[in-house]
């Protein structure tokens, strides 16, 4: 796992440069939420370029501000959470963290998704019908992230699918909430391109 986090950091730190900035504002929070081995530390380890043998989530940890710049443009992420995959200390938290943040990502496994989507003790899918889907609105940039997405095995289909479910769980469970087109992304955690489409979305 190490290598892997080590790799994003130094691609989206080579990466950032070339894209454009959240425009509404400067000064952003931005919060990732997902079960354990989601992907959610990375994404927040990029972002403020932490050494990944120096971190260690044991519960929620906070994580420092940091300006990011494009040429004469800058962008301040303000100090965060990242907070442990646990579930019992994923539920405490969720409501609390979109409620303050701009930029809301959602990750998940898309393989174990798709594994586990029938059965009636899917954690995921529960996590995210009962605790984050009644809690965002459309004030919020909303992400769902799917990682592992080269473990489907009919990619295409397979992602069309989780996101038929997750469109189904926001119309029953939040009917206020717009969503956005660009709202899903899967991806395979190892592969440049995709990171950078990732990467992409957090700074347009």
């Amino acid at each position: 796992m190490i290598p892997l986090i080590a790799a994003a950091i130094a691609l989206i730190g080579v990466a950032t440069g070339g894209y454009h900035f959240f425009k509404e504002k400067n000064t952003i929070y931005i919060t990732t939420l997902g079960l354990r081995g989601s992907g959610k530390t990375i994404l927040q380890l990029a972002i403020r370029n932490i050494a990944p043998e120096k971190y260690l989530t044991i519960s929620t940890d906070e994580l420092d501000e940091v300006i990011l710049k494009r040429g004469e443009n800058s962008i301040t992420i303000k100090k965060g959470n990242d907070i442990s995959g646990d579930p019992a200390m994923l539920r405490s938290y969720t409501t609390e963290e979109i409620e303050k943040s701009d930029v809301v990502f959602c990750l998940f496994n898309a393989n174990d998704f798709l594994i586990e989507k029938d059965h009636p003790r899917n954690e995921v899918f529960s996590y995210f019908t009962k605790i984050v889907i009644p809690s965002i609105d459309s004030s919020k940039r909303m992400f769902f992230v799917g990682t592992h997405a080269d473990l489907l095995p009919k990619r295409a289909q397979n992602q069309k699918e989780i996101m038929g479910l997750l469109k189904q769980s926001i119309k029953e469970n939040n009917k206020n909430f717009e969503l956005k087109a660009d709202a899903f992304i899967f991806l395979d955690l190892t592969k440049k391109e995709e990171i950078e489409k990732l990467v992409e979305k957090l700074f347009k």
